[in-house]
């Protein structure tokens, strides 16, 4: 969040908790709600709210029950787990920073012309997927605040890059409560004809596509910056 909207987002919050009871009923009214009057104290104190936040330690639950067998010892049987499948085998880092991870090697194109490289469907890199034969998954916000359906995945001596297609019109989805550009959410219109080709370094984010009243609008998926 840029600090500058800080103040407008804690105006929002509050008006929104304020008329949460007249929306959705006061019998749906807990301390979730009220937490969100403190969401933007917190950004103040603690900085980007990821660095507080326990859906890490949550989703990782599941994995950490699957490790107890019986209710006896919970934290023991849990370590026991942990090293049983480094007993014999040397550990292996990953360094998931840098590695990028492509597959489904192919030859069937789109390419530029003149350009010939490896070519794949799928691109991993962090949290970000592009699955090219995917309608959920290939579509980008470039650095440069373009949308781009991505056709084609090339491997080069140069770094990796994306083939596809840019829509050459972008228009706000709604103007208020503020202007919907802001948060990089666009309404999409004539896709290009020509292809481009631009270095994966240069993906901003993922998007969605959904098509609302025959319109296609384009919003970024959170945590899938690259």
């Amino acid at each position: 969040m840029e600090i500058k909207y800080l103040n407008y987002a804690r105006d929002l919050l509050k008006y929104f908790v304020k008329n949460f009871e007249i929306i959705y009923g006061k019998h749906l009214i807990s301390h979730n709600v009220h937490g969100l009057l403190h969401i933007a104290d917190d950004y103040i104190n603690f900085g980007s709210l990821d660095n507080i936040s326990t859906y890490p330690f949550e989703n990782f639950m599941k994995s950490l029950k699957k490790m107890i067998r019986k209710s006896d010892k919970p934290l023991q049987q849990i370590i026991k787990r942990h090293y049983e499948p480094n007993e014999h085998k040397h550990f292996q880092y990953k360094n998931e920073t840098t590695e990028i991870t492509l597959k489904k090697e192919h030859s069937n194109g789109p390419l530029l012309d003149g350009l010939t490289s490896r070519q794949y469907r799928n691109e991993h890199f962090k949290n970000m997927k592009i699955k090219t034969m995917s309608t959920a998954d290939r579509f980008i916000l470039t650095k440069d605040n373009n949308i781009m359906e991505v056709l084609n995945i090339g491997h080069t001596m140069n770094p990796n890059e994306v083939v596809g297609k840019l829509y050459l019109i972008k228009i706000p989805f709604y103007e208020q409560p503020l202007r919907s550009t802001i948060l990089d959410i666009y309404i999409v219109k004539s896709l290009s004809n020509e292809l481009i080709r631009i270095p994966l370094k240069h993906v901003k984010q993922k998007v969605m596509l959904l098509e609302k009243d025959g319109q296609n609008i384009a919003l970024p998926i959170i945590h899938s910056e690259y």
